[in-house]
């Protein structure tokens, strides 16, 4: 169990580990893995880091830090939150959105908020970059993904051997039963 910090951190041997900002001052339960650390709350997972065996190191989510950055948005552009994100973040930031980094956060925000992973956002900007590369805005991205359904599931061209072995006893069920 480790206390969450002011800096929405907690700290395990000399390295600190990002948690969400709305969980300051609460005590979270901490898995300890070889190579991650996952934590937890009562809602369940809240974070997953890989593990820092240099000293005085952070692992920053940028996920973790939405609703500060949401006040302050121009400190985004210098974060460390920012700094240690995934490469195709920093690229979109970097590319659409660096004198607009409030909208950056609320699409950030709205992802978060719709469970909307980190292939689907990437793929939807590029899509959009493609078609009118000066469209690319917070506005335009989420209205995509508010109209884009769900992935379905893999279609099969040929009929599923079950479903038709199972058609097939319930013709010979029901011809037994009327004779």
């Amino acid at each position: 169990n480790l206390k969450v910090d002011k800096y929405a951190t907690i700290c395990f041997g000399t390295n600190r580990y990002s948690a969400p900002d709305n969980l300051v001052g609460q005590t979270l339960f901490v898995k300890i893995y070889s190579e991650w650390i996952d934590i937890y709350h009562s809602s369940g997972i809240v974070g997953r880091h890989s593990r820092a065996y240099d000293r005085n190191g952070w692992q920053i989510d940028l996920n973790h830090y939405l609703t500060t950055l949401a006040r302050k948005p121009g400190a985004l552009a210098h974060s460390v939150a920012l700094k240690q994100a995934p490469q195709w973040i920093k690229t979109i930031y970097t590319d659409h959105f660096t004198k607009e980094s409030k909208s950056f956060i609320e699409l950030l925000q709205y992802c978060q908020g719709h469970d909307i992973d980190d292939d689907r956002l990437q793929s939807t900007v590029d899509k959009l970059f493609k078609l009118r590369p000066e469209n690319v805005t917070a506005g335009n991205i989420m209205a995509l993904l508010g109209n884009q359904p769900q992935e379905d599931v893999v279609r099969r061209s040929e009929p599923d051997p079950i479903a038709v072995q199972s058609l097939s006893n319930l013709l010979e069920f029901s011809r037994m039963m009327l004779n």
